[in-house]
């Protein structure tokens, strides 16, 4: 199609120039030229459709005619021959809609990819699903095979995530994919007693190494692997990934739900490249260990990553009696080499439920082999149902090294004062000098407040302190006692004289919202400044609210407590700082 353009311009000066040469000409010679014009364009049209990829393809298990699979079907082995995949009408090409239709019990290769404007989508009509016996291997239930420009739809307009504004679900997934009997022996798997434990044989459900301008929605990802065991040392302690894309430029993962996998959705860069735009947006994440992971080595390069308006909840089933698993909601990290990740923002999530014994952190982001800078994470909600065990945390940011990361406008809370701390800052037991702006943060109901091992802040006020038992303050190793004004605390610290600490808690709601009297309520810093870039969000409360343009603000995730959702229920199926 793209000689299109240029023929047709060329003949029409042609026809143009003859024309007011020999206007004299009779009008039969004229439309006879104006004639072969428009044979030469219907043809070159023709020529172009004809080797255009097909329009829609239709894959049933069967290769029968099926639902809403009523033209003709094929089945996945069709789908994964290569030999299918090309520019001509009758292959899989860029523009092509694959329609899945009922149940498909084998798994997918992807032989190519699309481009820019026209990506091969892959739609779960009604009712359709992907389910393995006993499972997928290593290669994964749907393998993208390094291509770009692929979309994975579990459904045309049916969101199935979360939203945190409304602390509500998107509904039920139509789409879905799942292994069907991995799991602990004797555990309940999705086609029965649980077969098959994990050893190096079972994988990921969807899988590549490589490509670029991928999409994953309305889909519903899991179960991967129903643990169930407390073992420890055994196969069991193990599982299989829900989405690993590996070295992938142009990630956008949204509106879904990912559940049941020891990792459920890994990203990871490497080599000397760099990755950029990774979305992780609006999905539920639960019943995993680690629910988001991504993961650097070599010296590559992470530049811009989104995790936002998601609902990570339950880990409690991935406990082992040796801690193998160090469950996360989020956890950035380097792997291997020396890499950076800059431009991340976090903001809008909530994390809670239940985390078990082995939660490292809810967000961890992780001081080895990487350098992280540019972070912003604000209006986030981080809770523990039940409580803290020893030695977890709700935040643990041990790598922040340059430039500017803003903790700002987050509510913390452990929901018990004997165990665990709500907010760590250090690195690994390391002084660093971090440019860390931590200020209109709720922090409450932990054994120790918070935590920091590192030299220096830019800033650090405005921050509610709320109940605890234990431990209030830690700056380097050093316990610092109440009351905050006129004791070591601030002086060590050097946070700010506008901070509080209400030694008969912060007055939240059961959704964590400021009740009414709260000391939180007009007590913070205005931020208005700062609502721009990373931050334009921060502007508005996790509920959606607006943020006062002028005068102070609340402090935490909620700048008041209406129109915000209910506490959501188990799983159904600074001083101003101008930059």
């Amino acid at each position: 199609m793209s000689d299109f353009p240029y023929w047709y311009g060329h003949l029409s000066q042609m026809v143009a120039a003859r024309g007011s040469r020999e206007h004299t000409i009779s009008g039969g010679h004229v439309n006879g030229i104006r004639n072969l014009l428009l044979v030469l364009m219907f043809g070159l049209a023709a020529v172009t459709l004809s080797s255009a990829s097909a329009t829609d393809v239709y894959i049933t298990q069967s290769g029968s005619s099926q639902g809403a699979c009523s033209g003709a079907a094929h089945p996945p082995s069709w789908f994964n021959s290569g030999a299918n995949w090309g520019s001509s009408s009758a292959q899989i090409g860029p523009g092509t809609t694959v329609h899945l239709c009922g149940t498909i019990t084998s798994e997918l290769q992807f032989q190519g990819g699309g481009a820019s404007g026209n990506v091969v989508e892959l739609l779960f009509e009604n009712g359709a699903s992907i389910q393995i016996t006993p499972g997928c291997d290593s290669n994964g239930c749907v393998n993208l095979g390094g291509n770009s420009y692929i979309l994975i739809d579990g459904g045309a307009g049916q969101a199935c995530g979360w939203n945190t504004a409304n602390n509500n679900s998107e509904g039920a997934c139509n789409g879905k994919i799942e292994n069907m009997l991995y799991g602990s022996s004797n555990g309940q798997c999705p086609g029965g007693t649980c077969t098959k434990q994990a050893d190096s044989s079972v994988g990921n459900l969807i899988y590549s190494a490589g490509g670029s301008n991928i999409e994953v929605r309305n889909l519903q990802i899991g179960p991967s692997y129903v643990h169930t065991s407390t073992g420890a040392g055994s196969n069991d302690s193990g599982g299989t990934q829900g989405i690993y894309l590996n070295n992938t430029n142009v990630v956008n993962i949204h509106d879904s739900k990912c559940r049941d996998a020891v990792w459920c959705l890994v990203l990871g860069w490497g080599g000397n490249a760099t990755y950029s735009s990774w979305s992780v947006t609006n999905n539920e994440l639960f019943n995993d260990s680690h629910m988001t992971a991504y993961a650097g080595s070599g010296s590559a390069t992470l530049n811009g990553l989104t995790m936002s308006g998601n609902y990570c909840h339950d880990m409690s089933n991935w406990d082992t009696s040796g801690d193998d698993n160090h469950a996360n909601c989020i956890h950035l990290y380097g792997a291997s080499g020396s890499n950076t990740y800059t431009n991340v923002t976090i903001n809008n999530n909530i994390m809670g439920g239940n985390p078990g014994a082995n939660m490292t952190a809810q967000i961890f982001i992780e001081a080895q082999n990487s350098n992280a800078s540019n972070v912003a994470i604000f209006n986030n909600l981080l809770y523990a149902a039940g409580g803290l065990q020893g030695g977890e945390r709700l935040m643990l940011l041990n790598d922040c090294t340059s430039a500017t990361c803003n903790v700002v406008n987050n509510t913390f809370s452990g929901n018990s004062t004997s165990n665990g701390t709500c907010e760590y800052i250090g690195g690994n037991g390391n002084t660093k000098t971090q440019i860390v702006k931590n200020g209109n943060n709720a922090v409450t109901n932990c054994y120790t407040l918070f935590d920091s091992e590192i030299s220096s802040y830019q800033t650090l006020d405005y921050n509610g302190y709320g109940t605890n038992s234990g431990e209030t303050w830690r700056w380097n190793g050093t316990f610092y006692a109440p009351p905050l004004s006129g004791g070591g605390w601030m002086p060590a610290s050097g946070e700010g004289s506008h901070s509080l600490y209400a030694s008969n808690g912060l007055s939240l709601d059961s959704s964590y919202k400021p009740g009414s009297g709260s000391t939180l309520i007009s007590t913070g810093v205005n931020l208005t400044s700062l609502c721009s870039g990373k931050l334009a969000a921060l502007c508005s409360d996790l509920a959606g609210n607006p943020r006062p343009s002028s005068g102070s603000w609340t402090i935490g995730a909620y700048e008041s407590n209406s129109s915000v959702g209910a506490k959501p229920g188990p799983p159904s199926g600074l001083a101003a700082v101008v930059q």
